[in-house]
């Protein structure tokens, strides 16, 4: 049986505000259950939430690379430095 956490305590467990949970549960992001008035998630959710979030996040990089063109040769450069971006020092 897993746990279920109180939405100040999945914002403690992400490292993130209870804003935050609260605005991703409502655009269904976070699933989570109603308990009378108690609001509970369960860490499973909190966990498909990160794989998600982590997942969209690499989509959008690799959607970003090929929008302006760039390959892994020019990412390197990148990360050390080198990369001009048609500017001239």
């Amino acid at each position: 049986m897993s746990s279920f956490l109180s939405v100040g305590q999945a914002a403690t467990y992400l490292g993130v505000s209870e804003k935050l949970i609260r605005s991703e549960m409502e655009r269904g992001k976070i699933s989570f259950k109603r308990i009378g008035r108690l609001i509970r998630i369960s860490q499973p959710a909190l966990d498909a939430y990160l794989r998600m979030a982590e997942e969209s996040k690499e989509e959008h990089h690799k959607r970003h690379k090929k929008e302006n063109g760039e390959n892994d040769s020019h990412e390197k450069e990148h990360a050390h430095g080198h990369a001009h971006h048609g500017k001239k020092r």
